[in-house]
């Protein structure tokens, strides 16, 4: 006989409870109901931040995105085609992990990058973490450790120098240790790709940006050329469904360096 129990304090936390008459049968339970929600519960696949917001398809629409075929190629090869591989690498007793950065200055669509891939991967566990999340090593400890629980797992790290650059120049940064650990220590890092952004290469300490097993690669992502400053006008103008009789090639040819 058993009795499960959910009970909700004030501040609006659930628990839930098991009551038995035997302790190995209420800890089996509770590790299987664990497991269950795991593989089948509605993190799985999904997309959301560390806030467990979800994410709707229309946020991560890869139709409203426009880059260029250098840049999609090296997505496909980096992250996407790598993907498939990934079951066969642990088989091999090879690891299967990744890391990827995008470097450049600000506004030049690393953002839309990953983006591009959230929609192309929509069959993976795919998990924001922004800036503010960064601040705190125990919640980035934890947000790994889901995301092994939860792979195959994209986890997309936005403006990953935002609290002032993981780099021994800062003196005991609290989070250089968790990341070196997190993505290639004692423990296993399976089924976890890690795409970050930066707008500050320089200020990302070399033992994670220069890493194999860490950040594998890095992508330069520069200012759009004029036939992908063209492309992404039109885009906007087909979104907001404007029939335009303007000179599409004169306004990309305007905006150079924007």
């Amino acid at each position: 006989p058993m009795m499960a129990r959910i009970h909700q304090e004030d501040y609006g936390e659930l628990e839930l409870s098991i009551y038995s008459s035997s302790d190995e049968t209420g800890t089996k339970w509770l590790d299987g109901f664990e497991q269950y929600f795991y593989d089948y519960g509605c993190l799985k696949g999904s997309a959301f931040d560390t806030g467990f917001n979800f994410y709707s398809p229309t946020d991560i629409d890869t139709e409203r995105i426009v880059l260029d075929s250098e840049m999609e190629g090296a997505l496909h090869r980096d992250i996407i085609d790598y993907i498939p591989l990934m079951p066969e690498l642990k088989s091999m007793g090879l690891p299967d992990s990744r890391g990827l950065i995008l470097a450049g200055p600000p506004g030049t669509g690393k953002t839309m990058c990953a983006k591009y891939l959230m929609g192309k991967l929509d069959k993976l566990t795919r998990i924001v973490v922004a800036g503010d999340i960064l601040s705190n090593p125990n919640h980035l400890k934890y947000i790994f450790g889901f995301a092994r629980r939860l792979s195959p797992t994209l986890i997309i790290v936005e403006d990953i120098d935002s609290v002032g650059g993981l780099t021994r120049a800062i003196a005991d940064h609290p989070l250089l240790s968790v990341i070196l650990q997190e993505m290639d220590g004692i423990g296993s890092n399976n089924g976890v790709v890690v795409v970050a952004t930066t707008n500050h290469l320089g200020l990302i300490d070399w033992a994670i940006s220069d890493r194999p097993g860490r950040f594998d690669r890095i992508i330069e992502v520069g200012l759009p050329s004029r036939q992908i400053r063209q492309g992404i006008i039109q885009k906007a103008l087909d979104i907001l469904g404007v029939e335009s009789s303007v000179d599409l090639t004169l306004v990309s040819k305007q905006t150079e360096g924007l």
